[in-house]
């Protein structure tokens, strides 16, 4: 499978980097593989959170109302596969508003009760990171690999980590757009824009 293959190849590039045989598959045993593909999932979630990359973020619109809670009236589930949602917003008139909203482990609150746009953020397939975003890995894994086998310089290897982690968002921030995603209305044009309609 690509994803295998994508994880297989950033794991073995660690390996490879600190002086280690590499494996063949992710049902490898060897003491190495079982523990950086426990810590894989918090390398990648914890890189993801921090920044906001293009291939980590999706939009969703949902109408599919539940209770409220935390002294909102209206509830909202956002997708399992979610991280986190970023942000929430509803459009009026061509016009994005973004309401105040909390979450918990499944769902938005918020005071909408005819539907919300939200943005989350989800792990994607490693075949979609960008270069800088999989060396940061790579770097994580062979710093764990380094504690793990009090070998080399894990602190060192985290920093670089930090670094690669720092250029994959600055590429990512360069990519996004300055224009807002909704049409303004004529009347808001008129109100806020410089007179013109």
């Amino acid at each position: 499978m690509r994803t295998q293959m994508s994880m297989l190849t950033i794991i073995n590039a660690a390996l490879s980097a600190q002086g280690l045989d590499e494996v063949t598959s992710l049902q490898d045993g060897s003491p190495e593989f079982r523990i950086m593909s426990r810590q894989w999932p918090f390398i990648v979630e914890a890189a993801l959170e921090t920044g906001r990359f293009p291939f980590a973020r999706n939009e969703y619109f949902t109408q599919s109302r539940v209770p409220g809670k935390f002294g909102f009236d209206d509830g909202y589930a956002f997708p399992e596969v979610a991280l986190h949602v970023r942000s929430v917003w509803t459009v009026v008139n061509d016009v994005k508003v973004d309401p105040i909203w909390v979450q918990d482990g499944s769902h938005v609150y918020v005071d909408e009760p005819g539907g919300v746009w939200m943005e989350y953020a989800t792990v994607p397939d490693p075949s979609f990171w960008g270069a800088n975003f999989s060396q940061g890995v790579q770097l994580r894994l062979q710093a764990v690999i380094a504690r793990a086998t009090q070998s080399g310089d894990a602190s060192g290897l985290d920093g670089q980590a930090e670094i690669a982690f720092e250029r994959a968002m600055t590429a990512a921030s360069k990519s996004r757009s300055d224009q807002i995603p909704t049409r303004m209305s004529s009347f808001a044009a008129a109100r806020f824009g410089r007179g013109t309609t």
